[in-house]
């Protein structure tokens, strides 16, 4: 019977230049196929530009176990590129081939990279986890006791820092697996975990992402439209505009203005025919109330309708001296571009220049 010292290790042969075999600790073995792998994974392979650019320089795909070795977490396993080699060779059906002389790797011919989108299916975003705990073994073993194989673990970190976040990305050995560890209860180490597929995290973040916008957006809005409340309130004429609804379909301008002229002298008839509503706005400062009062107390109609009027007040008031004022703005953009010319050649009847009379 072997003794216990005799299990932990096992003797794998490799064939490196001198014929010699090599003994890799069976954890350590683990280890090691875990983080070559991971090298040469679906998830890492195609964003490691220094991978990438090493196996351009070799026609079949192969890079050597000194360059391998460079690797931080790697050497930290073992820096004997012997040691590496032997364990690479126990896999069966291997993702990752060692060389005939035991000198380099590449990922399996057989075994070509698979489309990102199969891979975000069979991976997992997950969170909750104690960060002074949080290692990729740690997960490993999360997974583990769920009977699930993480292919890959990602840890996640705060931007520009080392510190990390206390979540994860993890990608399964199937579709299958992810959707099982997504659908049960998850407790981990005294802490609840919560866990979806990593397409449904992406759909969640790119939804945070837009509502942060909108809101950040209407917040902005929100703001300049309060400067030119403040603005139009400095200089607008108050309770001089009459806002009038239900309008007869053949009511005209004139109509209106015959109307309104009787309470004061009237700036600007705001009515498009055909439409339910206008706006009357007077030169003068309360004739609004005042007309609105008249109008009421009379009973009076316009083409044999009775009149629904009302004088614009605070907030809705100051909305419509912010829209003419916007409207003012549009117009005169208009006429200083493409070909308002005509009126600038010395003709004070170029293009629209007999609205700008009307508008004064």
């Amino acid at each position: 019977m072997a003794s216990n010292g005799e299990s932990a290790t096992k003797k794998v042969k490799v064939t490196t230049a001198d014929g010699s075999n090599v003994a890799v600790p069976a954890d350590l073995e683990k280890q090691i196929i875990r983080q070559v792998e991971y090298y040469f994974s679906d998830r890492n392979l195609p964003r490691d530009s220094f991978m990438q650019q090493k196996l351009k320089e070799s026609k079949e795909g192969w890079i050597p176990l000194t360059v391998l070795l460079t690797f931080n977490r790697l050497k930290q396993l073992s820096e004997d590129p012997e040691v590496i080699a032997a364990a690479m060779q126990t896999v069966d059906d291997p993702l990752v081939e060692v060389s005939d002389d035991g000198t380099a790797l590449r990922r399996a011919p057989t075994k070509p990279l698979e489309d990102q989108k199969d891979l975000n299916e069979r991976s997992i975003y997950a969170k909750g986890f104690d960060v002074e705990k949080l290692t990729i073994d740690y997960v490993q073993t999360w997974i583990s006791s769920m009977g699930c194989f993480a292919e890959s673990v990602s840890l996640r970190r705060k931007l520009g820092s080392r510190e990390l976040k206390g979540s994860v990305f993890v990608q399964l050995s199937s579709r299958d697996q992810a959707e099982k560890i997504v659908a049960e209860p998850r407790e981990f180490d005294g802490n609840k975990i919560f866990v979806e597929t990593k397409p449904a995290y992406h759909e969640r973040k790119r939804d945070e992402r837009r509502d942060k916008r909108m809101a950040k957006k209407q917040k902005e809005d929100e703001k300049k439209m309060q400067l030119k409340y403040e603005a139009v309130e400095a200089t607008m004429t108050k309770d001089a505009v009459v806002k009038l609804e239900d309008l007869h379909e053949d009511c005209s301008r004139e109509d209106l203005k015959d109307v309104f002229e009787k309470f004061g002298d009237v700036a600007w008839v705001d009515y498009t025919r055909g439409e339910p509503t206008a706006h009357i706005r007077f030169k003068e400062e309360g004739k609004a109330s005042s007309a609105v009062q008249a109008l009421t107390e009379s009973n009076a109609t316009i083409k044999d309708k009775p009149v629904k009027a009302e004088a614009l007040k605070d907030q809705e008031e100051k909305e419509y001296w912010v829209k003419m004022e916007e409207d003012r703005q549009a117009m005169r953009s208009r006429r200083g571009g493409g070909r308002g010319g005509r009126g600038g050649r010395g003709r004070g009847r170029g293009r629209g220049g007999r609205g700008a009379k009307r508008n004064k």
